[in-house]
């Protein structure tokens, strides 16, 4: 049973009718405080006995209290979006921001074990139009810009720099 406490703030922000902002910040304590074990065989050795339930004692002292495995205790994001409303490019726009990832737990068993924080950056810039009755849309982003290596889960490694042109309809 994992338990948390914190708080989430989202922010959205328009200083014009054209500009967007968005903003969010999550922190919260999250901690393992019950977990299902196996109960302590009983061994004929009262050496091998004790050590073990030594052992045992010790894993249950880890995982308890620990950051569940795969939890970031703070993620904030920051994205803004401008869109052009007159003029040659009138309904293009342009938007990028960036996503943090405190450090995260990477093994319950090891509650010293995390992976390092990360931040990656996007950009993408977009053109609206119609054609006959449906609305559509091109655009082009440019994702985790910085090509930043990271590891948003155990055995899995974050994606690199990578650009992903996209045309969308909307009957």
């Amino acid at each position: 049973v994992d338990e948390s406490k914190g708080v989430e703030l989202e922010v959205t922000f328009s200083p014009t009718d054209n500009w967007q902002v968005y903003a969010s910040y999550t922190s919260m304590d999250i901690k393992t405080t019950k977990a299902t074990l196996p109960p302590i065989p009983n061994n004929a050795d009262p050496i091998y006995q004790a050590a073990y339930v030594a052992a045992y004692h010790e894993a249950v002292r880890l995982i308890l209290n620990a950051v569940p495995e795969g939890s970031a205790e703070r993620l904030a994001s920051l994205w803004t979006r401008y869109s052009i409303k007159e003029g040659a490019l009138k309904d293009a726009w342009v938007g990028g921001g960036f996503n943090y990832v405190s450090p995260k737990a990477q093994r319950t068993a090891n509650p010293t074990l995390f992976f390092d924080a990360y931040t990656t950056y996007d950009a993408v810039a977009g053109y609206d139009f119609k054609w006959g009755q449906a609305r559509c849309s091109a655009t082009l982003s440019a994702k985790n810009i910085g090509d930043k290596e990271y590891f948003p889960a155990n055995q899995a490694r974050g994606l690199p720099r990578r650009f992903v042109l996209a045309l969308e309809s909307r009957f």
